[in-house]
């Protein structure tokens, strides 16, 4: 889905330099939510036994939910927005949200250390952080609240903490400056209409870390259609 313009290959003897489609607009979440049925999408499973699964439909409304909370909250195109999660509906739902918006997505595993968060998020400055309250491990659960203390005081540029009750139903946020809950910011009543902006085909949509040869992390940004082209037979 998209406007794949009249050029496909221009400067194409240069390498860097070289653009792919630089007519076309396109946007990665509207065309992993074309479906609208109540074939199952996301399937979960929780070491505990936990099961959850959201429906296409479902999915679908929840990314409309997400992205009018974002935009409410001021997020704009190339804005980066750091998730501490693990794999769960919430955060496919999230990164579907910031995609349509335009922003810029990087992730973790909400059982790094704070200093690893830092390394990580550090050098692409984002806006917002969501984070899972904690997390488990061999039927333990590990409460986050001082680790995400630590890691919102490393991000002086993060306005809004979203934190998913992932370890607790109900977490405390008094730890936290400008921390909402994720039904507090997603809201729960009827969602609106999903409304996709066409970004140009090498928009950034991912960050992820790469070591460099002096032995430090560094970001690199992963353009949507590089994405696109290994999701898209998610549907």
């Amino acid at each position: 889905m998209g406007e794949r313009g009249e050029r496909t290959l221009i400067d194409g003897d240069r390498m860097p330099g070289a653009r792919w489609f630089p007519e076309a607009r396109l946007n990665f979440a509207e065309n992993l939510l074309r479906r609208r049925d109540d074939e199952p999408a996301v399937i979960f499973r929780r070491e505990d036994g936990l099961r959850r699964q959201l429906s296409f439909r479902e999915l679908r409304d929840e990314v409309a939910r997400l992205q009018s909370a974002f935009r409410s909250a001021g997020l704009r195109p190339g804005d980066r927005v750091a998730a501490v999660l693990p794999n769960i509906p919430e955060a496919v739902a999230a990164v579907l949200a910031v995609a349509s918006l335009g922003g810029i997505w990087s992730s973790c595993s909400p059982d790094f250390g704070a200093a690893g968060v830092l390394d990580r998020f550090g050098q692409i400055e984002p806006r917002f952080l969501l984070a899972a309250d904690g997390y488990l491990y061999k039927g333990t659960r590990f409460d986050s609240s001082e680790k995400l203390a630590a890691i919102q005081a490393g991000l002086p540029t993060v306005k809004r903490t979203v934190i998913v009750p992932y370890a607790d139903d109900a977490p405390s946020l008094r730890s936290l400056r400008n921390a909402v809950s994720w039904r507090e910011f997603a809201g729960m009543g009827a969602a609106p209409d999903l409304e996709f902006a066409r970004f140009p085909f090498d928009h950034p949509f991912r960050a992820a870390r790469i070591s460099s040869p002096a032995s430090c992390w560094a970001a690199r940004y992963y353009r949507c259609t590089a994405v696109r082209s290994n999701a898209v037979a998610w549907v």
